[in-house]
């Protein structure tokens, strides 16, 4: 059996961003290795002025930056 595959999934949302990190078997098992959660509160704007926020658009990217980081540790 082959060794476990290591990857990571960040997941964009309105109001928080999410990372996991797991091992995958080749048989589909699925292993939580690690988690991060930020809220940069990216649709906080969006009722007002249609558009995202240079503040929420700048938290987001920050915190993408962190958790890309981490998937490459």
């Amino acid at each position: 059996m082959a060794p476990p595959r290591r990857i990571a999934a960040i997941d964009i949302g309105s109001n928080s961003v999410r990372q996991i990190v797991a091992d995958v078997t080749s048989d589909g098992v699925i292993t939580v290795v690690d988690e991060m959660k930020e809220a940069p509160r990216l649709g906080a704007d969006l009722d007002g002025s249609g558009q995202l926020g240079a503040q929420s658009m700048e938290r987001a990217a920050q915190a993408i930056g962190r958790m890309a980081t981490l998937a490459r540790q």
